[in-house]
């Protein structure tokens, strides 16, 4: 405001107000029906103002508040009514980074990356189950399951089974026998 009275600081709160009283004559600066007029103009404005710069905090997920049901309904989340904003958020998000049910030789590419080590899917094992042949020590396990736990289909189970291959020396005895073995010719016997 470029000049100000006890009137006007005591009715113009609104920001939009305030700055409309700049552009009238210095005579309504005491007018108090003037003055509340421009209040009940500048109220509405400045909501409006606040939502348009609201508007961009609404386009992603990590920070929407009012928009948060129109995110959840198009990636079909059902929240929790006792979730926060921010645990909303977090679950949005992580549905948004989940990745699609993938193909065995993804799978195993997957698996394989997680853990550090060779990996191979074997498909349909058993009804809806598929295996997975790690060639590591039991370390790296966990690491493969919590990235074949992401990336695999809902509907389908599991087996890991982990391949040791060890270089060892082995002795090779090996033992013959002889037997005899002694033909005998038919006899006919008559009785």
């Amino acid at each position: 405001m470029r000049y100000r009275t006890e009137l006007m600081d005591e009715i113009l709160q609104s920001q939009t107000a305030q700055r409309i009283i700049d552009f009238v004559a210095p005579i309504y600066g005491n007018g108090y029906v003037a003055l509340w007029m421009f209040q009940a103009i500048g109220k509405p404005l400045d909501a409006i103002a606040s939502f348009v710069d609201s508007l961009r905090d609404q386009t992603i997920p990590q920070t929407a508040t009012w928009s948060l049901p129109i995110w959840e309904q198009e990636y079909g989340v059902t929240p929790d009514p006792a979730w926060t904003d921010a645990q909303r958020q977090a679950n949005l998000v992580s549905k948004m980074k989940y990745i699609p049910p993938v193909n065995p030789a993804k799978l195993a590419e997957y698996a394989s990356a997680a853990a550090g080590v060779p990996c191979e899917v074997i498909e349909n094992v058993a009804k809806n189950t598929f295996a997975v042949v790690l060639r590591a020590n039991s370390d790296t396990i966990d690491r493969a399951k919590q990235a074949i736990d992401e990336a695999k289909p809902a509907h389908l189970i599991y087996i890991i089974y982990v391949a040791l291959q060890r270089d060892t020396l082995a002795n090779t005895y090996l033992a013959l026998a002889e037997t005899e073995r002694k033909a005998y010719p038919t006899v006919e016997v008559n009785l």
